[in-house]
């Protein structure tokens, strides 16, 4: 099992120069900024490649409300639409329906043993005249696909041509597996998306639980001045030590999920299951045992597997999936997986 990070032990001071293409993007971060709101700018404008001011761009909230908050302030009808893929995180398909529209979900292509597959024309075919916003994550969660520059382009010339506002979920930004600069890309950098493009993340980016205090949106100028009146800030008195652990927190973190990652998909090669690019988990698809996602679970669950059902997640991609959740798993564990699933899976 791999030992525990010691965040109590991480200081500025004993952290080394980031020469790994994972850590480099960092680089900015090291100026040990004396805000929250500093913190989150650096991070997005060295991710998105556009400059942002902590001071007119940026809002730090309390944790939970800021995507909802968002939402019910750019949504003004009740039939409004919000275009997410499929699958989506079951937590941003609530938070839609909380803010009292209609998620509207765009299929990703699964391709058994392999990436899943981004199809433009899908999300093309989710807009109407209601439709307001288009809500995504890249790395997505749970599917773990990556949107490309290809892929950006395409969503920012849909925005234009539609006149929608982008919504992205910062939670994974860097979580992705065999990161290098050239193939990461930003929906912000997009041509003409800096107007019309609204980040919303977290201070530990869901890396440690005793970091998550703070909720950051960072956006336009004229978007945050209109959000201001709306999101439920908070005192930005967070100093740099207690803010931005996280980020030297990243590299061992992730070469530990790395690891897990690829000891799962070694386990379950011959299975029917979708490659992550990033994120925490996978998914399997369950009909090919003639199973439903909740029978599948069950089964799985006899054999001490827990995995969530995938039913709410999706409407493509949801009732014969199940998600496996491969982060905080001892990689002895993990590698056991293959014989427990040929046992659940057996006829």
């Amino acid at each position: 099992m791999e030992p525990p990070l010691d965040l109590a032990t991480v200081h500025p001071d004993t952290v080394r120069d980031p020469i790994d293409p994972a850590e480099r993007i960092y680089a900015r971060e090291m100026g040990y900024p004396e805000t929250a709101a500093q913190v989150a700018v650096n991070h997005v404008s060295a991710m998105a490649e556009v400059e942002y001011n902590a001071d007119r761009n940026c809002l730090i909230a309390e944790p939970g409300g800021s995507l909802r908050a968002v939402l019910q302030t750019f949504l003004r009808r009740p039939d409004d639409e919000v275009i997410l893929t499929d699958p989506a995180s079951r937590a941003l398909i609530d938070t839609v329906k909380a803010a009292n529209a209609n998620p509207v979900l765009a299929p990703l292509v699964f391709l058994p043993g392999q990436k899943w597959v981004i199809r433009h024309r899908a999300f093309q075919d989710c807009v109407t005249d209601r439709t307001k916003a288009i809500l995504l994550q890249s790395p997505c969660m749970p599917s773990g696909v990556l949107f490309s520059k290809d892929d950006w382009g395409f969503i920012g010339r849909l925005c234009k041509t539609a006149d929608l506002l982008l919504l992205f979920d910062t939670s994974f930004d860097t979580v992705i597996y065999n990161f290098t600069r050239p193939m990461w890309s930003h929906p912000a950098s997009a041509p003409g998306m800096a107007d019309r493009t609204v980040m919303i993340g977290t201070g530990s980016g869901h890396l440690e639980e005793k970091l998550q205090k703070f909720e950051y949106v960072v956006g336009p100028e004229k978007l945050i001045s209109d959000l201001r009146p709306f999101v439920w800030s908070k005192p930005d008195h967070f100093t740099f030590c207690q803010v931005d652990s996280f980020q030297f927190a990243r590299g061992p973190l992730m070469a530990a999920a790395r690891q897990r990652r690829n000891i799962v998909i070694n386990a379950l090669r011959g299975f029917p299951i979708g490659i992550p690019d990033g994120g925490w988990s996978l998914l399997l698809e369950t009909s090919d045992y003639g199973l439903t996602a909740q029978q599948a679970t069950a089964r799985l669950a006899e054999q001490g597997i827990k995995v969530t059902p995938m039913d709410g997640w999706g409407r493509v991609h949801g009732e014969y999936f199940v998600r496996i959740v491969f982060a905080h798993q001892p990689a002895p564990r993990l590698a056991t997986l293959r014989e427990r699933f040929v046992k659940a899976f057996r006829t």
